[in-house]
């Protein structure tokens, strides 16, 4: 077997897969499994497939619907500009990656959270916020700094407490650094 017509059966069988995966990724965004969702996304990006706005908006919704609000951010700011060509599906979709890109932005800010060794981190927010995704990037973000003791990424503005060391998160470029117990 030639080496051309190798890669046309491997290419062939890859962009087989590649449909596949897409096909499955719009089921699973219909019936909200997020985690299913988020797990057919990456294998999208590990096909090295061109991926559109609509999937870079279901990637950045699952991300979101699983409490990273970096990942998603940085999933729907993936979404290919809008050209002439672009079919109307992908081009709404473009529109609401960029919209939700913008939401997280103003409502979100940069933290980076470290707890010292010894020590049981406590993330509290005295007023939780109303909306599903702010609590649950907060509850992820309290876990991950139980399990591994630090946290970088976003976290829903407004007060808190870690450890008793109060801080305020604002949207913006400006990172917010808490480091406790590394004495």
């Amino acid at each position: 077997m030639s080496l051309l017509l190798f890669w046309s059966v491997a290419s062939a069988a890859d962009s087989a897969e590649a449909e596949r995966l897409r096909e499955e990724l719009v089921r699973l965004a219909e019936r909200n499994t997020w985690t299913g969702v988020d797990r057919t996304y990456r294998a999208l990006v590990d096909e090295g497939a061109a991926l559109s706005s609509t999937e870079h908006l279901l990637g950045g919704q699952a991300a979101l619907a699983l409490g990273d609000p970096l990942l998603a951010w940085y999933r729907m700011r993936r979404a290919p500009q809008v050209t002439p060509s672009t079919p109307p599906g992908d081009a709404e979709a473009s529109a609401t990656a960029s919209d939700e890109a913008g939401l997280i932005s103003s409502r979100y800010g940069k933290v980076a959270l470290c707890v010292g060794p010894k020590r049981l981190p406590v993330l509290v927010r005295s007023v939780m916020p109303f909306a599903q995704p702010e609590r649950d990037a907060i509850k992820r973000v309290s876990d991950q700094l139980r399990e591994g003791m630090c946290h970088r990424g976003l976290l829903p503005i407004g007060a808190y407490e870690l450890d008793g060391q109060a801080f305020e998160v604002v949207p913006g470029d400006a990172w917010v650094v808490v480091d406790i117990g590394w004495d």
